[in-house]
């Protein structure tokens, strides 16, 4: 999806702001915050699910932080 970039900068802004060594991200859902936009089913495609989430990885390893994404 292209706007995850987008969104994974706003959560780094956001954990700058806060200026914490280690911080949790909760996102909920999965499908609500990154996959509206997508086919039903994207979820279950893994090329989309690693342009989703390997730019949230890489939030987590260069911050520090967890985040934590609720698929139900």
């Amino acid at each position: 999806p292209q706007y995850v970039a987008e969104l994974v900068e706003v959560m780094r802004a956001g954990i700058t702001e806060v200026a914490t060594d280690t911080g949790l991200i909760v996102i909920d859902t999965l499908r609500s915050a990154f996959l509206m936009e997508e086919d039903p089913g994207a979820e279950n495609d893994s090329a989309t699910m690693t342009r989703l989430l390997t730019p949230i990885k890489q939030l987590a390893r260069s911050t520090g932080w967890s985040v934590l994404l609720l698929h139900h």
